[in-house]
């Protein structure tokens, strides 16, 4: 089974987000190209990721397609939306032979599946990079094994696009899935089991998580915060090689887990050990969640600093727009 009509695209550098979602739009005979869906998402073009929701966002608000996000697919759910005819967007783990940076984030599109062969194919923006005749590149392809692997790093959450007349046809394709809270319970379920299963130290850390991520999504901010504890405890078993350091990058459960449970100062000092890890500081995730913690901690001097430079780092961030309002600062 392979979906035609996506028009590849190599991402500029670091824009994989908006590249893939091009890509989707495509399908659906979109003219516009990642140029321009990255001023939007990422105005300051040094920013190291795009968020599942903001794609769910732009879509939303940007083009007459709808889109939604869900955690806790599967094999068979990709298959499932294939087979009724719609590309579906995952975010995953990724560690490319030839550079040396290590594990990082990646988006893909998956257009297509083989049962005889046990693989999907895809369209990668990054591999699109140095393929020749990319502009007719039917995809390439990755083994069922791998997609579950690399997939479980982001809690196998997933975008689909979708015409408005076509809701129910998604749904439908998606079964227990379409519900949100049903999604997040499913990838609680299975996190849960594969912290016992799973043999492979890295893919453990995943595990407890992704246990994390999926108790956030449940509002069960304690059970969350312990599974984060877990997960880092996790973390100098890892080698230092394989350790996916940038985690906070693209997930930021953590913030809300600590935050909500009222560890504020552990918030300032995840994010501070997430931002002095990176060389240019262009996390405003991480910028906005230290101003959360600090507020509750009394200091409101370093707050604004702060929220001011996850304004400077994305303009018009409206998580940080939204508390300097509620302060009375203008920004």
């Amino acid at each position: 089974m392979l979906l035609t009509g996506v028009k590849p695209e190599p991402q500029k550098w670091n824009n994989c987000g908006p590249a893939t979602l091009s890509m989707a739009l495509s399908f659906y005979q979109w003219s516009g190209t990642q140029s321009d869906i990255a001023p939007i998402l990422k105005p300051n073009d040094r920013d190291k990721n795009v968020m599942p929701y903001e794609m769910v966002d732009y879509v939303n608000t940007h083009t007459d397609l709808r889109a939604l996000t869900r955690i806790g697919g599967d094999l068979n759910t990709l298959k499932s939306l294939i087979s009724a005819g719609f590309p579906v967007l995952i975010e995953k783990g990724f560690e490319p032979a030839n550079i040396s940076e290590g594990w990082m984030g990646h988006y893909n599109l998956v257009i297509g599946y083989d049962d005889v062969a046990q693989q999907f194919t895809t369209q990668d923006s990054y591999l699109l990079i140095n393929t020749k005749d990319w502009q007719h590149s039917k995809g390439f392809t990755i083994s069922y094994a791998d997609v579950e692997k690399n997939w479980r790093a982001f809690d196998f959450i997933f975008v689909v696009i979708f015409p408005p007349e076509k809701q129910n046809d998604v749904l439908n394709a998606l079964g227990p899935l379409g519900d949100e809270t049903l999604a997040a319970r499913s990838a609680y379920n299975r996190a849960v089991a594969e912290t016992a299963s799973l043999t492979d130290v890295r893919d453990r850390f995943f595990a407890w998580y992704n246990v994390g991520s999926s108790s956030v999504a449940l509002q069960d901010y304690v059970g969350a915060a312990t599974a984060y504890d877990m997960a880092f405890n996790t973390m100098p078993d890892i080698s230092e090689k394989s350790r996916p350091w940038r985690m906070i990058w693209y997930q930021t459960g953590p913030y809300f887990a600590y935050y909500y449970t009222g560890r504020y100062q552990d918030v300032v000092n995840l994010a501070t050990q997430t931002l002095d890890a990176i060389s240019e500081k262009v996390l405003e995730e991480s910028f906005y969640w230290r101003a959360q913690g600090e507020l509750a901690l009394g200091d409101q001097t370093a707050a604004i600093d702060d929220l001011n430079q996850a304004l400077t780092v994305h303009a018009g961030f409206g998580p940080a727009l939204e508390l300097m309002l509620q302060l009375g600062v203008a920004p």
